[in-house]
């Protein structure tokens, strides 16, 4: 693998995760979770990458029951994907969301991006921030620490952390952010660049 190179596939959610057992995971449970939180958390996406649902071409109602339950069944079944999205991207969200890789898959991270996915792990904080900075490209520590708004969706529910009105709670103590900042760097999670702190990912 490169790290330029993209999972493409075609397919249903089925057919696609067992593509993904065999390039990153390593078991059925964390491919379906990890196209499930794909699914929910799509602002991890760039703008070159992407994943689309459709309904199958070959789906036809021929002699079906009309009974809405069995067509939504039916349907459902015939959900096809395109997905097109970066190997790092993937590599990014099983560190956010804690998904075990294939041995493959972590020996492409430690030689791609010098980092050894088998030590690397990420607390509460930094996962917040990763995933804040994988949404905005790039951003300042004063961004970073005015960036309380959040759409961080762990498995199928906000992480817990948010007040009533959308800002999370967590966000409040620059000293711990700079301390997060500090964590990534040492992890190679993060970098400076100029000003600006980006994901190596």
């Amino acid at each position: 693998m490169k790290t330029n190179e993209y999972f493409k596939e075609t397919g249903t959610a089925n057919q696609i995760e067992n593509c993904m057992i065999g390039s990153v995971t390593y078991n059925k449970a964390n491919a379906d979770l990890l196209f499930s939180i794909i699914h929910k958390n799509k602002t991890l996406l760039s703008n070159d990458e992407c994943f689309v649902e459709d309904i199958s071409d070959s789906f036809e109602d021929k002699n079906k029951s009309s009974d809405g339950t069995a067509m939504l069944g039916l349907m459902l079944a015939h959900q096809k994907y395109h997905i097109n999205i970066k190997y790092t991207t993937l590599a990014l969200i099983c560190l956010i969301f804690d998904i075990a890789v294939s041995q493959g898959f972590a020996s492409f991270l430690l030689a791609m991006l010098g980092v050894d996915y088998s030590l690397v792990k990420l607390d509460d904080m930094e996962k917040c921030i990763a995933y804040k900075l994988k949404e905005e490209k790039a951003l300042s520590s004063d961004e970073l620490k005015h960036s309380c708004q959040c759409n961080f969706v762990h498995y199928n529910l906000k992480c817990g952390k948010l007040n009533d009105d959308g800002t999370c709670n967590k966000w409040v103590d620059s000293e711990m952010i700079d301390k997060t900042l500090e964590s990534m760097i040492n992890k190679k999670v993060i970098k400076l660049k100029g000003d600006k702190y980006v994901l190596i990912f």
